[in-house]
């Protein structure tokens, strides 16, 4: 009987208040493109025109697998715009996903971008280490590395000695997740995205 009323209740979720058959989701695509534009990556995409609850997450590639950077929630346009404010140099892979209210998720296919720059950070660290090796260029006067999170928000900030090529950074009590690392000197800030287990 059990088997009985939750299989009427599966049906009955397929129709309308007046007993009508629901009309089913007409199926889209996620069709993105990306594009250096000055310090920034733009990844461009199309949605569904009535996204129904739909949220885009966009996601990057890091050391094999996914982490969502950010989130867009849907309206009732049809094209969408993101920026990743923090590409540093080398090759970035990213893809949008698409959630939406009571159906499974719908990913973009991978994108990937090439990122040149002529100032980079290295990045270096033991597995169970509470700190980091930054390697740079030689370090002038003002100029520090700071720890920001994936929202742009300042964590620590470690000054680097005038002259050096690398500054320790400690990493004690930081959050899971994505983070950035970033070189700031004047007029401009290099990043490179790390991620804390």
């Amino acid at each position: 009987m059990q088997f009985i009323f939750v299989l009427l209740l599966a049906l009955a979720s397929r129709h309308d208040d007046t007993g009508m058959r629901k009309p089913a989701p007409a199926p889209f695509t996620l069709n993105v493109s990306i594009s250096q534009e000055g310090a920034t990556v733009k990844l461009r995409w199309r949605g569904p025109m009535n996204p129904q609850g739909c949220c885009f997450t966009i996601e990057r590639k890091l050391n094999g697998r996914f982490y969502t950077i950010d989130s867009v929630t849907g309206s009732g346009s049809q094209d969408y715009i993101y920026t990743e404010k923090y590409p540093s140099a080398g090759t970035h892979v990213y893809r949008i996903r698409c959630l939406q209210k009571g159906q499974t998720s719908l990913n973009s296919d991978e994108k990937s971008i090439n990122i040149s720059a002529a100032d980079r950070l290295i990045v270096s660290g033991s597995p169970g280490s509470s700190s980091l090796v930054v390697f740079h260029t030689i370090a002038g006067q003002h100029e520090r590395i700071v720890l920001f999170n994936k929202k742009d928000q300042e964590i620590n900030s470690y000054q680097v000695i005038p002259g050096r090529t690398f500054t320790t950074v400690s990493l004690p009590g930081v959050a899971p997740g994505l983070h950035y690392l970033g070189l700031v000197r004047p007029g401009t800030v290099i990043y490179y995205p790390i991620v804390i287990d």
